[in-house]
């Protein structure tokens, strides 16, 4: 079994593959990141779906620096065009995968369309 390492971006037109690379599949059978409000769904030409899978999207820098007070706070830096990384099954039929994002903790029926890729 072999996976493919897509690499890409979020730009405000949709998601756009940086890189592909064929890797080994080393992917847990079980979803960790499941309930993760971003998720994929591989699909053949004709739509039926070949694997759904979280992944995480950082859309925001989160880290320290020092206010006018000269204490340390947290500041909150939000991220242009966020780039991820998935790791997608290479399966024979594999046509399309479209991403997405749901509100958290809701239905992924109503999810939003962020983009699709032809790996």
């Amino acid at each position: 079994d072999s996976m493919l390492r897509l690499v890409l971006r979020l730009t405000p037109q949709g998601v756009v593959l940086v890189s592909s690379s064929e890797a080994q599949n080393t992917m847990n059978r079980r979803d960790p990141m499941a309930d993760a409000p971003t998720f994929y769904r591989a699909l053949t030409g004709d739509g039926r779906v070949l694997a759904e899978r979280g992944f995480r999207l950082e859309t925001e820098l989160r880290s320290e620096g020092p206010g006018e007070d000269g204490a340390m706070h947290g500041v909150h830096v939000p991220v242009a065009e966020p780039v991820f990384t998935v790791m997608v099954p290479k399966v024979a039929g594999l046509s399309v995968v479209r991403f997405y994002r749901a509100e958290p903790g809701g239905d992924r029926a109503a999810a939003e369309i962020l983009g699709e890729v032809r790996p």
